[in-house]
């Protein structure tokens, strides 16, 4: 008898955590809740990095689908370290679970990239974020990811990006108007990028160096930097 109550208690506290995860992941489906995703996330950032943080729009089937709008971040001068208009990315969400980067198409529109480093603290207007997101006991990890990446279509259009080095004497600015890149491989371990094919119009760039660089105590060459290009 009381063996039989134990077991309805059980099965009855069982039935009702799945309801509950049936209408979480139901209610996450529809705009309001991914609007209080967006909302929640965009509070926890504001406290953590003690800045301005504006996630305008998120939306998500939680499957493949992954869309961002009117995202904004502030470095600590309350100046713009990022703005996006728009962020898509489509990615096999349930791949990650077996360590594989799957991502079949990005899309980044009107997006803003603006980076500083002052003299003569040489302080980068993002090293904040790393601070804040960083265990300063943790041991350092030299081991590889494991990930496996599959990368496909990157699309980036009406992007500037700005970067006023102080320290180095460079002012970099870059502008551009619609770059499509699909890649062939991608291993971020080995550092290896290869692309198939890709498409730049539109684009810009400006630099005012202000310095020489300073003469190295090492009078050894340095190993130079490969690139390697397949023409078709």
């Amino acid at each position: 008898m009381y063996l039989r109550r134990f077991l309805y208690v059980v099965l009855g506290l069982l039935a009702l955590v799945v309801v509950l995860v049936i209408g979480v992941v139901v209610y996450l489906q529809f705009p309001a809740g991914q609007d209080f995703v967006a909302r929640r996330a965009e509070g926890y950032l504001r406290d953590k990095l003690k800045t301005e943080v504006r996630l305008g729009t998120f939306r998500t089937d939680f499957r493949h689908a992954i869309n961002f709008d009117n995202v904004y971040l502030a470095d600590q001068q309350r100046d713009t370290l990022l703005s996006v208009g728009h962020l898509g990315v489509s990615v096999d969400i349930f791949a990650l679970l077996r360590k594989q980067v799957n991502i079949k198409d990005v899309e980044l529109e009107n997006g803003r990239v603006r980076l500083t480093r002052t003299a003569p603290d040489s302080v980068n207007n993002y090293d904040f974020i790393i601070k804040a997101f960083s265990d300063p006991t943790a041991p350092v990890d030299t081991t590889s990811s494991g990930l496996k990446y599959d990368i496909g279509r990157v699309h980036l259009a009406n992007i500037l990006f700005t970067q006023n080095d102080q320290v180095a004497g460079s002012d970099l600015r870059a502008k551009l108007g619609d770059l499509l890149v699909n890649m062939d491989e991608v291993d971020v371990d080995n550092s290896v990028y290869k692309v198939d094919n890709a498409t730049l119009r539109h684009a810009a760039i400006r630099m005012e160096q202000t310095k020489t660089a300073p003469e190295l105590d090492d009078k050894k060459p340095e190993e130079p930097l490969t690139l390697t290009f397949w023409p078709e």
